[in-house]
């Protein structure tokens, strides 16, 4: 069986920037070179799809 990890984070919410980054930070700390490449771009079209979702949204709103 593989071994799982597993991350405890308490954030602060008046600061989502910083703190979203700091935790983007935590778990590229926590992976092969290789693989950081992978997780940015996987969250980069996360990050894609939310804005268009937004746009969408004030789009419908008008």
């Amino acid at each position: 069986m593989k071994a799982t990890h597993q991350v405890v984070i308490t954030a602060d919410i008046s600061r989502p920037v910083e703190e979203i980054a700091e935790i983007i930070s935590l778990f590229l700390g926590m992976v092969p070179a290789e693989k950081k490449r992978e997780i940015l771009q996987d969250v980069d079209q996360l990050v894609g799809e939310a804005l268009a979702g937004l746009e969408a949204d004030t789009n419908t709103d008008k």
